[in-house]
Parts: C-alpha cells; sequence; structure tokens
C-alpha cells in the first residue's frame, strides 16, 4: 500500500522502517510498565515486565512528546538524540530506585 502511496521503492523502504521502529519502541514502553505485556500471545498467558514505570508515567510521555516535537520542527537531530539520552538516565534511575526498594523491603522483611 505504501508503495502505491509513494510510487518509488526508497520511500516506501523508509516508511517500512519507521513503522517498525515505532512497533518494537512502543514493544519496549510496554515491557517496563509493572503491568507488563503479553509477549507471547495468544502461546501464553505469561506477562513480561520490568516493572520499572508506572502505567501512567507523564514524565516518560514528556521527555518521549518533546523529543518527538523537536525531531518534527528542528532539522538538527541534536534535540531528539538528547531527549533520548534524558530518557536512557531517566529509566536507569527508575531501575535503581526499584532495586533499592526491593533491597529495603527485603531488609524489612528479615
Amino acid at each position: 500500500m505504501p508503495a502505491l502511496v509513494f510510487r518509488q521503492f526508497r520511500e516506501w523502504r523508509h516508511l517500512t522502517l519507521r513503522t517498525g521502529i515505532a512497533v518494537v519502541a512502543h514493544t519496549a514502553s510496554d515491557l517496563i510498565t509493572v503491568y507488563g505485556s503479553q509477549i507471547l500471545a495468544p502461546l501464553s498467558t505469561w506477562r513480561a515486565s520490568l516493572g520499572t514505570t508506572f502505567f501512567i508515567a507523564p514524565w516518560f510521555t514528556l521527555i518521549v512528546l518533546a523529543g518527538f516535537i523537536a525531531g518534527v520542527s528542528n532539522t538538527s537531530n541534536r534535540l531528539p538524540r538528547a531527549s533520548r539520552a534524558v530518557l536512557l538516565g531517566y529509566l536507569l534511575l527508575q531501575g535503581g530506585f526499584k532495586q533499592q526498594a526491593l533491597s529495603i523491603g527485603r531488609d524489612h522483611a528479615s
């Protein structure tokens, strides 16, 4: 279908690549939530979850949205790349907080 719209193979490949990246990014963002995702459905009901991010994460959304807007409105790639770096730092910070909370919980339980 995209080939019919663009009538050139190169634009079709570009659109397909971006769509694939969007699907993988969405799946990854589902995996970091506490709710998780059934990535093996319908073969299994198991939920994969890292559990570092709450289901509704306003800071996560704002960082992604800022990078998207910067990428659309600016010809430079520096701002979207900075947004990805900030997002990675934010996720690493959340992971560290989760490990710290688990450690405190284990110490308190024993």
